[in-house]
């Protein structure tokens, strides 16, 4: 098939949440999505559902690495099991035509340090991840894995990070994160989000919140609920930091001064 949506769940806990995922990609696209599982399930949200047994001693990570090259799709958007689908998601397939892979980077820039990697390369996020069937993402594929079973680090982000800039020759692109809204961490957003990635009570509510405003905006995650700061209310809570630094550097009688001009200037003409 050409295009399609890839899923790789160990254990019933994952499977049931691949089923909420892929539900909320069936309620805004019509994509056709597969399943690969060590558990045995029936279920019609699925397109194709493909059991491939998994050994029990055996890390979940290194069954997601190994099963990704057995996507049926010659283009293929990963999607891990926390993931919430809030609009269309389809311009990821454009994006492939053009590219070998695309990923968003991770919030947290470097989980694990891998000395001989520049600090500059960032790690990207692995519950995201966009990719052509072909030599270049399968040798990615290969390097990942045996990287990983060399490590000593139980996520898979830092061996990812170690493969793909070890891969000059795969071409690939980071995605903005609206397509990747890492909602449990803080973060910067200036369109619609499209996936949420994520654990959350009631996903509907945090796809609202985020959602609510397009225009420029911050978010983070408190102990009640998401948080929304936008590029006005930003403007505004600045406004004490602006007048502390003025007074400190030009006191406070010129501030007043250059505070009283700026107001005369954005009054009305009377005259």
């Amino acid at each position: 098939m050409e295009k399609g949506v890839l899923y790789v769940v160990t254990g019933e806990q994952y499977l049931n949440e691949a089923e909420r995922s892929a539900e909320s990609l069936k309620n805004t696209t019509n994509i056709h999505c597969t399943l690969i599982t060590d558990q045995c399930h029936e279920t019609n949200i699925f397109d194709s559902v493909n059991i491939v047994s998994n050994d029990p001693d055996s890390p979940d990570k290194l069954y997601k690495i190994e099963n990704m090259t057995k996507t049926p799709y010659e283009k293929t958007i990963f999607l891990d099991s926390d993931t919430y689908i809030c609009r269309n998601i389809s311009p990821l397939f454009d994006i492939i035509k053009y590219f070998d892979l695309a990923v968003s980077h991770a919030p947290i820039r470097s989980t694990h340090r891998i000395p001989e990697l520049p600090n500059c390369f960032p790690e990207y996020n692995t519950g995201v991840i966009c990719y052509q069937k072909n030599k270049q993402t399968q040798e990615l594929f290969n390097k990942w894995k045996n990287n990983y079973l060399k490590s000593d680090y139980e996520q898979d982000q830092p061996s990812f990070r170690k493969s793909l800039i070890h891969n000059n020759k795969l071409r690939f692109h980071t995605l903005p994160p609206e397509y990747n809204c890492r909602s449990i961490f803080p973060g910067y957003l200036n369109e619609s989000v499209r996936i949420i990635h994520g654990r959350h009570s009631s996903m509907r509510r945090v796809a609202k919140t985020l959602n609510e405003k397009t225009i420029p905006r911050v978010h983070y995650p408190t102990n009640i609920r998401l948080k929304i700061i936008t590029s006005e209310r930003g403007r505004f809570l600045g406004l004490p930091f602006r007048v502390y630094n003025s007074i400190k550097n030009r006191g406070a009688s010129e501030t007043i001064r250059v505070a009283k001009n700026k107001i005369i200037n954005i009054l009305p003409n009377n005259n």
